[in-house]
């Protein structure tokens, strides 16, 4: 997936969120090798009392950065 978004050929992403806390014994994290990109959250809804659906398109813009203290 990571070198489908760096080719520009992803026109959505979506993400099925689980609420869970695994510490530092958990898995590696999904998206810890991408590089960073802008997205819009175009949709959203809620499945049942604990997974969340979100939709995002890529924006194709520079991400936000914070200022220099």
């Amino acid at each position: 997936m990571t070198q489908l978004l760096a080719a520009g050929l992803v026109d959505r992403l979506r993400l099925v969120r689980f609420p869970l806390v695994a510490g530092e014994a958990g898995r590696q994290p999904a998206f810890a090798t991408m590089a960073s990109c802008d997205l819009e959250l175009v949709h959203h809804e809620v499945l049942d009392d604990r997974l969340l659906l979100e939709e995002y398109h890529p924006t194709g813009r520079d991400i936000p950065r914070a200022l220099p203290g």
